[in-house]
């Protein structure tokens, strides 16, 4: 008889407990996001060439089929220590010094808990400067509770997947014995999973694609979306510009940049009515509302909801009236903890005291935008030749451009403080004014006779009697 208790963890309650509530798409970018923490890493390093373009050169292939789930990278691969520490550790070690890259991952478990999603074996092959190395997980090590270090071997350049053999750094992740239900889902002939999967990817990894990163499925790059809002010419009157909203501050260890303005022209009555029935084909709607971004990673994309303060105080509810309305918020922080994202990484957390003041300066911008709308949306021929002028560029050329004009530029004394850039948005000249209206009162006995005079009936309604009066007079007034 012993005189402890076994406290033992069990490796198949770990498993499953990390991937129950991880969708099969999430697990997937997790290990993209692993790519691009490589080029963090790598960049961190040394500078890359064009600070606007930092992802560069830099790729992730994806090849998904029934049999085999492989993800290869040229970003860089994972130093040897950071892979015998913790890299294939199920969460991040206590007193772990931090990297100090500005990642969205949080509790490191992103790769393991994707690689478990997908199946029973894997191999992680990377090259690095430090040399080139291959951990494997084994059906038998997933099953067993005692074992939990896992092999780690150094790979002769024959050896090497692919990817690697010309001497690219970087890693290939390679998963077989896939889960049955996974293996449906990566059946392109059955299931839409991998059309989903992409279509994903292009929005929630857009804008660092725009900065150079190449991401492929099955040898077929994918187009990332766009990312504009419209902007005059400086020659045009400030009066007569279609220019965003912009806000920035820095609170905490975490910047903050917001754009808010018009991506596209001003619906017309048809467009409008389309998209109410369901009937539009512009995929307009995919683009407008609210994309917030992490640390380069979009973790919300074209959101039209009260999270991102639609309905909420002034500000209307989300219509199709207002589907040129586009809004771009950006959190860069080194400390991922300080970010408002959940721990899936693609939501916001919207309890966060961080975005719950910016939320206020969206509700600003967007007021500003649903005015405009509703301003101009009966001025069909004014509003094309206004908006006519205008060209759509990238939110974070923007604000570089209008920083340019500091008076119009002004301090925020509440929430967070900063600076806000408000534009001077064109306004509609009055209508001239062509009706009049007339109101006038009478006795009931004398308004009682000219109604019985007219009508043959003294209870007729006062605006025919009165408007009957006014077209007999017209009558007589034009002869």
């Amino acid at each position: 008889m012993g005189n402890t208790a076994s406290a033992h963890p069990s490796k198949s309650f770990f498993v499953a407990m990390l991937t129950r509530d991880i969708d099969l798409r999430d697990a997937v970018l997790d290990l993209v996001d692993n790519c691009v923490d490589g080029i963090l890493r790598t960049n961190k390093d040394s500078q890359p060439d064009d600070a606007d373009r930092p992802y560069e050169g830099f790729k992730a292939e994806l090849t998904i089929n029934p049999k085999v789930f492989v993800i290869s990278d040229n970003c860089g691969g994972i130093p040897r220590e950071t892979a015998e520490k913790y890299a294939f550790r199920l969460g991040r070690p206590k007193g772990l010094k931090d990297e100090n890259l500005p990642t969205v991952g949080l509790y490191g478990i992103g790769m393991k808990r994707a690689i478990f999603k997908l199946g029973r074996s894997c191999s992680v092959t990377t090259s690095h400067g430090e040399g080139v190395y291959a951990v494997t997980i084994s059906p038998r090590w997933m099953e067993s509770d005692t074992d939990w270090d896992l092999p780690l071997a150094d790979v002769p350049r024959k050896d090497l997947p692919k990817p690697l053999r010309d001497g690219t750094l970087g890693t290939v992740v390679s998963v077989t014995n896939l889960h049955a239900p996974i293996a449906q889902e990566f059946d392109a002939k059955h299931s839409l999973f991998l059309t989903g999967l992409a279509n994903t990817i292009a929005t929630h990894y857009a804008y660092i694609m725009h900065k150079g990163f190449s991401v492929s499925i099955n040898g077929k790059e994918i187009v990332p979306k766009s990312l504009g809002v419209l902007v005059s010419d400086r020659s045009i009157p400030k009066d007569q510009r279609i220019e965003p909203f912009i806000y920035k501050t820095s609170s905490n260890g975490v910047e903050v940049e917001l754009t808010v303005g018009l991506y596209r022209e001003i619906p017309t009555d048809d467009e409008v009515q389309a998209e109410v029935e369901g009937k539009s084909t512009s995929g307009s709607r995919d683009t407008c509302g609210w994309t917030v971004i992490c640390n380069d990673r979009v973790v919300l994309y074209s959101d039209k909801t009260g999270l991102t303060g639609w309905g909420l105080a002034t500000v209307p509810a989300y219509h199709p009236q207002f589907i040129a309305i586009s809004g771009l918020v950006r959190f860069r922080s080194m400390d991922v903890g300080k970010l408002p994202v959940t721990t899936t990484k693609r939501g916001i957390e919207a309890s966060s005291e961080l975005y719950l003041s910016v939320r206020d300066v969206m509700q600003e911008g967007l007021k500003l935008f649903t005015n405009f709308t509703n301003h101009w949306k009966s001025r069909g021929e004014e509003r094309k030749a206004m908006m006519k002028q205008a060209k759509a560029i990238d939110p974070i050329k923007a604000v570089a451009l209008l920083a340019n004009s500091p008076k119009q530029w002004t301090a925020v004394r509440k929430g967070l403080g900063g600076s806000k850039y408000v534009p001077s948005l064109p306004k509609p000249a009055p209508k001239p004014e062509t009706t009049k209206s007339i109101r006038f009162t009478r006795p009931i006995k004398e308004f009682e006779a000219v109604a019985e005079y007219l009508f043959d009936d003294k209870d007729s309604d006062p605006s025919e009697v009165g408007n009957e009066c006014f077209e007999r007079v017209l009558k007589r007034v034009k002869q």
